[in-house]
């Protein structure tokens, strides 16, 4: 029997909760709700990216990938895409492949109406962990690219554990008066107080914060790139200044306990020497550093690689600032992705 997900969280005052008195059903029931709340209708946007114009002629394919961090439970998202407004019935072909379900293939027109050239399109997802999906702009006539592209999950509309114990949540009808509130002996069946225990934490540790900076694949025009030998900051050369996050890491724990993160890049490297990207991390308030350093490994292709960060949470605000440099040893890397992904354990 599926449970449904309730749009907003259950209200519930602390004076009507008193330590040590029996426990009630109806509050068992509040907490499997927001549970329920929690872990399927709180989604994420996981990118909301925005490109500059350029001639893309007849022909002519540019790609603009986004890394995903799928969390469970998600079955589908949506991509919602714009292109730069260009002469009234030019073509282009979009296409959404990788992380994703079946692939997305659809001739529009690229239009200099401004409201007619946004498009949406629902996806169902397939792969777990972190992935890439590409949306490929392929122009049947001359046009000048994507103007935006962002991701975003869908809430559930209902769970129903007892038939899949990967779904989150827990079965509402087994808190119950009637019914043994603590059972059962695993908390991967769907039923009682330590599957409902379990759940909450996993509401904690599923939950999958995301920072991105993305660009095309475009490597003459927009990538984000290095060619300094020694550290130096990135050359984000579609915008002016250097990329940088602004973040409120979560404390789940003491001061001393970084929140725990995951750096990723999405890079071309034409290979030869020793190359690396750097992630720094700096408190606002107190000043409390740390990094981490990928050395990239390929050359001659588009590779996804990752490294721990282990972001500060010390100070009064604790928003930290995030930059990023390389040392590309003279060579040169394009980069098309720059996240941040929260792994609190």
């Amino acid at each position: 029997m599926s449970t449904p997900i309730t749009t907003r969280p259950s209200p519930s005052l602390l004076e009507r909760l008193r330590v040590g008195q029996p426990v009630s059903a109806s509050h068992m029931r509040r907490w499997a709700q927001n549970l329920g709340h929690q872990r399927g209708y709180n989604v994420q946007q996981y990118g909301a990216f925005h490109y500059l114009p350029r001639t893309v002629l007849a022909a002519g394919t540019v790609v603009y990938p986004v890394l995903y961090n799928r969390r469970s439970g998600i079955e589908s998202q949506r991509v919602v895409w714009a292109a730069h407004p260009d002469t009234d019935g030019a073509l282009y072909q979009f296409s959404l492949t990788g992380g994703v379900g079946p692939g997305y293939d659809l001739t529009v027109p690229s239009t200099r109406h401004i409201a007619a050239t946004h498009h949406s399109h629902t996806l169902g997802l397939s792969t777990s962990g972190v992935s890439v999906v590409s949306a490929t702009f392929t122009a049947t006539d001359q046009c000048k690219g994507l103007r935006s592209l962002a991701i975003c999950e869908i809430p559930r509309v209902d769970t129903d554990p007892t038939n899949d114990a990967t779904d989150p949540g827990l079965n509402e009808s087994s808190i119950e008066p009637r019914n043994r509130i603590h059972t059962p002996t695993s908390p991967d069946t769907a039923d009682g107080l330590r599957r409902m225990i379990y759940e909450l934490d996993r509401a904690r540790t599923e939950y999958r914060g995301c920072r991105q900076i993305a660009t095309s694949e475009d490597r003459t025009l927009d990538t984000i790139q290095s060619t300094s030998v020694g550290y130096a900051p990135l050359d984000w050369r579609a915008h002016t200044g250097d990329p940088t996050f602004y973040l409120l890491p979560r404390q789940l724990y003491l001061e001393s306990d970084a929140n725990a993160c995951s750096f990723y890049i999405r890079y071309y490297w034409s290979g030869g020497g020793t190359a690396k990207v750097r992630a720094n991390c700096t408190s606002l308030t107190t000043g409390t550093t740390a990094s981490s350093v990928i050395t990239l490994s390929t050359s001659g292709a588009w590779t996804v690689q990752s490294a721990a960060l282990n972001v500060p949470v010390d100070g009064a605000d604790g928003i930290c600032a995030v930059t990023f440099d390389a040392d590309s040893d003279a060579t040169v890397i394009d980069i098309s992705n720059l996240a941040i992904f929260d792994t609190e354990p």
